[in-house]
């Protein structure tokens, strides 16, 4: 069984288009997708920046055309944006369609980083608790986390619930847990022989953090890793699965965009109510249930 750490999520644009990016270039970036069929002149368009900079900063400061002019080389070189030539000269520039899909991308990790979901996990957990009428009162849990990206809180927000918290990690990833802080006291189990190591029955709980966050040609792991869960989990023991709901259609045109482009993303995924519920069914969960709170979908039954 290959774990979650060896399968890193494919993405459409390569991160590495997108880390050493600077503002500037973002905004040259945007400014030429904003105007996709109007013929922008450099000079334009660094005239154009200059204003928005020095309106939104009453500062005065501008950008030298020397820097801007540097920046427009390399955004040319990464294939990022095209100039049209005439006569060996520059006449006009726009941006790619690699640009138009990096850009995409940036802004799509921006709405999603700015969310903390620790925040509301903090608050959605108790409710979700208090309306299931079930009682945390754990042994030994199991959490596996299936996030790209790491937040020690939640793990150790849900360890508060069990005398002993163990968090399913091959040794590269524990290290990484290590040196991130998270608790010591959270142990470390992982998988022997394609299986998680621990016998049958050994655990009173588990919970699997993130089931719509792998892309879709990894949920067959996926469904290995929740149907291994229900063996090492004892009978009647619970099994709660996180997952975001599909986003709702909203009537305004501004946030209607950012939710459109949250839906297209590779980074950002969701899971609808049904196919979270037949997930669980099919790992053999019984008496499967699905509890909805603030787009957090809560999939919750007993091995």
């Amino acid at each position: 069984m290959t774990t979650h750490h060896e399968e890193v999520k494919s993405h459409s644009v390569d991160l590495s288009e997108i880390l050493d990016i600077s503002v500037t270039e973002m905004l040259i970036l945007q400014n030429l997708i904003r105007y996709p069929t109007s013929n922008v002149l450099r000079i334009n368009l660094l005239e154009n920046l200059n204003t928005m900079i020095g309106h939104k900063s009453n500062s005065g400061k501008k950008i030298p055309a020397s820097s801007f002019y540097h920046k427009l080389d390399r955004l040319e070189k990464r294939g990022l944006i095209s100039y049209d030539n005439v006569d060996g000269k520059v006449q006009s520039i726009q941006a790619t369609d690699l640009g138009s899909q990096v850009m995409g991308e940036i802004k799509k990790i921006s709405l999603f980083t700015l969310t903390d979901i620790y925040d509301s996990v903090q608050e959605m957990i108790p409710e979700f608790l208090m309306n299931t009428g079930i009682t945390p009162n754990f042994e030994d849990i199991l959490i596996i986390n299936l996030e790209e990206y790491i937040d020690t809180r939640i793990i150790e927000l849900i360890s508060t619930y069990s005398k002993n918290s163990y968090i399913l990690a091959d040794d590269e990833m524990y290290e990484m847990y290590v040196r991130k802080g998270i608790n010591p006291k959270i142990m470390q189990t992982k998988f022997k022989n394609g299986l998680i190591r621990e016998a049958d029955g050994f655990f009173d709980g588990a919970i699997l953090v993130g089931y719509d966050c792998l892309d879709k040609q990894y949920v067959g792991f996926m469904r290995d890793w929740l149907k291994d869960t229900t063996r090492v989990v004892k009978k009647g023991g619970i099994i709660l699965v996180t997952s975001i709901e599909d986003f709702p259609k909203v009537d305004h045109f501004v946030i209607q965009s950012m939710i459109e482009d949250l839906e297209v993303s590779d980074i950002v995924t969701h899971t609808g109510e049904e196919s979270l519920l037949n997930e669980l069914q099919i790992a053999g969960i019984k008496e499967s249930k699905i509890f909805k709170i603030k787009g957090m979908l809560f999939g919750y039954g007993f091995a």
